[in-house]
């Protein structure tokens, strides 16, 4: 059976003039899925019982539809978006005549190539109190707020051959385009950094910076770029932790003595909904 299926059974004794009755149908599960699984009965007699099997929900996955992207370009040349835009995390200092230095932080995506650190970042105008505003440096977040700027050689465009497609969550998460994995940890500190470190703990989320702080956020796709609908799977395929769950054993009293059958339930987990199957 699939998840999310309901199978009704009718157990009744064949022969009429035997001397049987059907004393109980019960479920026996034997995993954490068939742990899961209900026997409910809806009629019930000496020679015909009715029951009905059911796993918890239907398992379903969601995947994103891409209604709306925008790409990037630098000076009207496209950059790919796919595999040459990594997130950042950066700063650049102040010297101050009667007081200490203090900095400036930032989180952002940016290209991968043409970076080069030197004492300041390339990309970033040291005249201009905004923070960056050329080169590689696409959306900024700094510390002044939570949401993300265009910088001014940057631009972006629509590309309609992308409406339409459908990408797992998964995979939309590992493109710094258009998901944003959350605030890194750190302080005058350069580092690149993915959904994936953020996911598996390499690089804690909490607040970038010192002082005026970037803000600790969650994850989140990037709206600024794209907009999704979430839609379920289409993937019939069977997923891991599918097969055997558990007995269907039906005891039978004849002749005075209690004999039991057993039927083996197997449960086969789909990313789809049910009616797609």
């Amino acid at each position: 059976m699939g998840d999310g299926e309901t199978a009704r059974l009718k157990v009744y004794i064949d022969n009429e003039k035997a001397d049987a009755s059907i004393s109980k149908v019960e479920f026996v599960p034997q995993n954490a899925n068939g742990k899961a699984m209900t026997l409910s009965q809806e009629s019930s007699g000496a020679a015909e019982k009715v029951v009905r099997l059911s796993p918890p929900t239907d398992s379903i996955t969601y995947n994103c539809r891409i209604d709306k992207l925008l790409v990037p370009y630098i000076g009207g040349t496209t950059i790919n978006w796919m595999s040459n835009i990594t997130w950042r995390a950066d700063y650049w200092s102040h010297s101050h005549t009667f007081s200490s230095t203090t900095y400036d932080d930032f989180i952002m995506p940016c290209t991968k190539s043409g970076y080069n650190r030197g004492s300041q970042p390339t990309g970033f105008n040291q005249n201009n109190p905004e923070g960056p505003s050329n080169g590689i440096y696409g959306y900024f977040m700094d510390d002044y707020g939570t949401s993300f700027l265009l910088t001014g050689n940057w631009e972006v465009k629509e590309d309609s051959s992308w409406v339409g497609r459908v990408m797992s969550q998964e995979e939309l998460k590992n493109y710094a385009w258009i998901y944003f994995p959350g605030t890194p940890v750190g302080y005058k500190n350069t580092f690149d950094f993915t959904y994936n470190d953020i996911a598996t703990g390499t690089i804690s989320r909490g607040s970038y910076g010192k002082g005026a702080l970037v803000d600790s956020m969650d994850g989140r796709i990037m709206t600024e770029n794209v907009s999704v609908s979430t839609v379920p799977s289409t993937d019939t395929t069977v997923q891991s932790g599918s097969g055997f769950v558990g007995y269907l054993v039906v005891y039978v009293r004849h002749n005075g003595s209690d004999k039991d059958t057993k039927v083996y339930v197997n449960l086969d987990i789909r990313n789809c909904e049910k009616g797609y199957r």
